[in-house]
Order: structure tokens, then C-alpha cells, then sequence
């Protein structure tokens, strides 16, 4: 396994279990593997086989992508700061929802989010 793939896993796995409030224990018990298992995967000296990587990724909520690729968290934390959003916009008032698809509907809106995705 290439060293440079097994530390992005080793430094995502990491970062969500601690994001998450989950420790290294929690998940060994709640994925029936040793603790020593998941210390060795956190610690980038082992890589877990494919099968173990899909159960990593549904235990933490995310995909098999943001363990393993170098703009894994970044995409997932985006997709969460947008999940909290789109939460927040449905529980807003009616006016404020209002507002809000006008902002969004302003040229200066749309002009930047064509500039974000581009970039």
C-alpha cells in the first residue's frame, strides 16, 4: 500500500473520530475489532482491507472517498456546512426564507457562486 494513501487515511480517520467525539476504544468495540487494530490504522503503520474501509466509512457517516482521498475532509465538511444550512434555512421563518431565495436571486449572487465552483 502506497505510504502517502495510508497516512491520509490514518490523519482523516483521526480527525473524524475526533470531530465526531468518538474514541479509538469506541470504535474498536462498536466495529468488533481490537483496539490495538484501530490504533495501528490511526497510527498509519497498518491499512484496513477494502471491506473494513465501507464499515469504517458507515460507522463515521461518510464515504469511502473522504478516508481516502487527499480532499476527502475538505468535500465532507463542505457538504456538512451545507447540510446545517439547508437545516437552518427550512426551520427559519417564512419572511426570512423569503429574503434569503432573493439574495439568492440578486446577479451579484450568482455571479459568485459561479466563481466559487469554478475555482
Amino acid at each position: 500500500m502506497d505510504k502517502r494513501v495510508r497516512d491520509i487515511f490514518a490523519n482523516h480517520l483521526l480527525y473524524l473520530l475526533e470531530h465526531q467525539g468518538k474514541t479509538q476504544v469506541d470504535m474498536a468495540r462498536d466495529l468488533d475489532v481490537s483496539t490495538g487494530t484501530v490504533s495501528s490504522w490511526v497510527n498509519g503503520q497498518k491499512f484496513p482491507r477494502a471491506d473494513a474501509i465501507e464499515r469504517i466509512a458507515f460507522y463515521l457517516g461518510c464515504r469511502m472517498s473522504t478516508l481516502l482521498e487527499e480532499n476527502g475532509l475538505e468535500v465532507y465538511l463542505k457538504d456538512e456546512d451545507d447540510g446545517l444550512l439547508l437545516s437552518a434555512y427550512h426551520a427559519a421563518d417564512p419572511a426570512i426564507q423569503a429574503a434569503v431565495r432573493k439574495l439568492l436571486d440578486m446577479p451579484e449572487a450568482k455571479e459568485n457562486a459561479s466563481t466559487q465552483s469554478a475555482g
